[in-house]
């Protein structure tokens, strides 16, 4: 073969992959503006094919995304929502599949699963200045809101924050950024944040014009994305939905009505109890096995409740350590006591309203809906995705490894 022919097989081979590369980059830059238009209705960062320079960093995060999903080390506790219990079902369904069926969806789902995990990263002393900088801004106009409605007080209370920062940009140029004491959130990385996501992209946007112009549009997005993708997933799911172009994106509720009694029933998920619950007596039998378990708190052996038997109003007390070797979705309880009451009457109560649960007598709790609701971020009035859990017997929902149920309940029980 001459070598122009190998030159002119060699280009067809590069434009085919070119051309793959952009069928794909286009069906998660679709996926991106349809996001946005569900949870805003409109906007104004529209996506192009200008914007497929994302491309390899989305599909690293996919990649990236499945291993944190995968990891025995991490606990899922992902940043920017309020929707403990949905996420940790979604994660828990996505996980029970295998990586190359995962819809595209799915794949960008997992994609924020790898961004948006809580990081102790920090910014530099320019950083701190910027993100200083914007606060003010964001102040100043509330100041002037203030000033319009001639309220005195939120005048007042402004100028305070106001003055707080600029003595805090002092103490950092003064300091030339050593000195931290007191100004440790100006340094820190919040990943909600689109300030906080260009640094942490700052040598992607440093190739060029459209490199920063793209890596722009998606740190302003980024929340506005993940919730829209979210919002998208549990429409198919529970919306009867056939396809995600069929979601009015006027829809500002959707109906789930799960009866956390019967997912319980169903799934590996744990519940954590309080330490009200470990130490009371009413929630042990009269059996060895049970005073065994009582005495074994005092040592930081925990069990948990595992395998609702609903048919005999039963659920079934599990040593940690005795759990199989994998991930589960773990609910921490709270029966909510009124403060006030008697020691006594508040592990009465607690008790009893525990045995409303096992027996579905009662008010069920269940998650009812999810629903977008205007909330004001960094400044801006935006649509925000919060769940509805009706007479809830938790106050959080984790996806996690067993091996890190012990830190857990160490840390937050």
């Amino acid at each position: 073969m001459g070598k122009s022919k190998r030159l002119s097989k060699n280009k067809r081979k590069k434009k085919r992959r070119t051309h793959k590369i952009n069928r794909e980059a286009k069906k998660y830059i679709d996926l991106m503006n349809l996001a946005l238009s569900n949870m805003n209705g409109n906007f104004t960062y529209e996506f192009t094919n200008e914007d497929y320079v994302l491309y390899p960093y989305l599909n690293e995060g996919f990649k990236k995304g499945w291993k944190v999903l995968k990891s025995k080390d991490m606990v899922k506790e992902l940043s920017c929502n309020s929707l403990c219990m949905t996420i940790s079902i979604l994660n828990s369904s996505i996980a029970e599949k295998e990586f190359d069926k995962l819809n595209p969806l799915e794949k960008m789902y997992l994609f924020f699963i790898s961004y948006m995990l809580e990081d102790d990263k920090e910014g530099d002393m320019r950083f701190a200045l910027k993100k200083a900088d914007i606060r003010i801004l964001i102040e100043k106009k509330r100041y002037e809101k203030y000033e319009q409605e001639n309220n005195a007080r939120g005048m007042k209370k402004s100028l305070k924050y106001i003055n707080d920062l600029e003595q805090k940009k002092k103490q950092i140029i003064d300091s030339n950024g050593m000195n931290k004491l007191g100004v440790g959130s100006l340094f820190g990385i919040d990943v909600c944040n689109n300030v906080d996501c260009e640094f942490l992209h700052e040598y992607k946007m440093s190739k060029g014009e459209k490199w920063s112009s793209s890596y722009s549009k998606l740190c302003l997005n980024i929340t506005d994305i993940f919730k829209g993708i979210v919002w998208l997933i549990m429409c198919l799911s529970y919306g009867n939905y056939r396809s995600l172009h069929n979601i009015p994106k006027s829809k500002r509720e959707l109906s789930i009505n799960l009866d956390i009694r019967k997912i319980i029933k169903k799934a590996d998920i744990l519940l954590i109890p309080t330490m009200k619950m470990y130490d009371n007596e009413l929630f042990y039998e009269n059996n060895t096995l049970d005073r065994k378990r009582k005495e074994n708190i005092s040592k930081g052996e925990y069990w948990v409740y595992k395998d609702l038997d609903i048919k005999n109003n039963k659920i079934y007390k599990r040593s940690i350590r005795h759990l199989e070797n994998k991930h589960y979705v773990v609910a921490f309880m709270d029966l909510y006591i009124d403060w006030k009451l008697p020691e006594e009457t508040k592990e009465k109560i607690e008790y009893e309203n525990f045995k409303e649960f096992l027996n579905g007598t009662g008010k069920k709790p269940m998650l009812k809906e999810i629903y977008k609701k205007k909330k004001n971020i960094g400044g801006d009035e935006r649509n925000n995705l919060s769940e509805n859990i009706e007479n809830s017997i938790t106050n959080h929902w984790l996806y996690v490894h067993r091996d890190r149920i012990y830190d857990m309940i160490e840390k937050w029980v």
